[in-house]
């Protein structure tokens, strides 16, 4: 464009800004202007958003980083403490296995311990019965009756030496000797004392009461 032109154009504009062109002019050149002013606004807005949005988008990157930074770290943990339960577990894995073998040793001794308690009550069972069989044998052959004597005397004498198991002695009957008539006498002068004793006591007792 060249210096006259931009003249011109200036003279017109200076022109409609004093207001001194057609109303049509002057309209156009309102329109023009609020076009320009909107658009001058428009941009800043766009400007003002583009910016929010770079704003928010740094920031979510951001984000997302200090997340995944996050992650990284907390996975490397998690690697740290599986390696450390693995070595764990491998250390008690290896005691377990030192246990295992002592309470195997263990449980061996005891059973051998049981095999040989068991072996010894069975040995004084069977050595208990055999001497029960023993003495029941002698008993019988003692009780048998003899072919030289009766059978009767001898059953008797025998009823006698060994009488049988729950047998009691046979009591006297209702026959008291002078000793224990004597005494029984005794007894009720000592009886009659207690009983005096015992009536002053009550005596002595009722009398604290009133």
């Amino acid at each position: 464009m060249s210096d006259e032109m931009d003249d011109e154009d200036r003279e017109y504009y200076d022109r409609l800004n004093a207001g001194l062109g057609s109303q049509a002019e002057n309209v156009s050149h309102s329109m023009l202007e609020n076009a320009a002013k909107n658009k001058a606004k428009g941009e800043k807005v766009v400007e003002r958003l583009r910016k929010k949005r770079a704003a928010k988008k740094a920031a979510e990157e951001k984000a997302e980083a200090a997340k995944a930074e996050a992650a990284k770290k907390e996975a490397e943990a998690a690697k740290v403490e599986a390696a450390k339960a693995e070595a764990e577990a491998e250390a008690e894995g290896k005691k377990a296995g030192k246990n295992s073998a002592k309470n195997k040793k263990r449980r061996e001794k005891r059973r051998k311990a049981r095999a040989k308690a068991k072996a010894l009550r069975e040995a004084e069972a069977k050595k208990k019965a055999e001497e029960d069989e023993l003495l029941s044998n002698i008993f019988k052959d003692a009780l048998a009756p003899s072919s030289d004597s009766d059978s009767g005397e001898d059953e008797i004498v025998m009823e006698r030496q060994y009488p049988p198991p729950g047998f009691s002695k046979p009591t006297t009957g209702g026959r008291k000797t002078r000793h224990r008539r004597k005494k029984k006498g005794k007894r009720k002068t000592k009886r009659r004392r207690k009983t005096k004793r015992k009536r002053k006591k009550r005596k002595r007792k009722t009398k604290r009461r009133r």
